[in-house]
């Protein structure tokens, strides 16, 4: 067999390598290689960013369970901030008292009840009601009168 004669290009009298085949044969395998490359690469990095932002989401409700004292509002707005934003904002944010959290209270419950009452913060529950081995008597209105005797099926004097 001959070997292919070199083949010159214009503008040059050197000759040059002979021409590579052009056929099918060796075209295809190369261009199918590199359709799948590409394939692989568009799904690593379509993996890599649900990676990167299941991350994201768990560091974020880590971070904002660390805050009850942040309101609804500031909750909702840190959810829409990016990663970055949140953890500056958990770190140098001034605490508040927390909002709606039993935990804050150092009172057990019954005694935190009884001090909003004596506070004005909360609406006594009950005129009449039962701590532990004591009876507490409160004050009793005309409504909670009405109320209990109802409760009872009983009906009351009105006025």
């Amino acid at each position: 067999m001959r070997s292919p004669r070199p083949v010159a290009t214009r503008g040059s009298s050197a000759p040059t390598k002979p021409a590579a085949r052009t056929g099918n044969r060796a075209a295809a395998p190369q261009a199918a290689v590199s359709d799948r490359v590409r394939a692989l690469a568009t799904k690593v990095d379509s993996l890599d960013r649900k990676i990167t932002t299941l991350d994201d989401r768990a560091e974020r409700a880590h971070l904002l369970s660390t805050r009850p004292d942040f309101s609804p509002e500031v909750l909702a707005t840190l959810q829409k901030a990016p990663i970055a934003s949140v953890r500056d904002a958990v770190k140098t944010w001034p605490k508040g008292p927390a909002k709606n959290d039993v935990r804050a209270s150092l009172l057990p419950p019954e005694e935190k009840r009884a001090m909003d009452e004596r506070m004005g913060l909360a609406k006594p529950t009950q005129a009449i009601r039962r701590e532990g081995n004591k009876v507490v008597f409160g004050v009793l209105t005309a409504e909670d009168a009405r109320k209990a005797l109802a409760a009872q099926g009983r009906r009351g004097r009105t006025v």
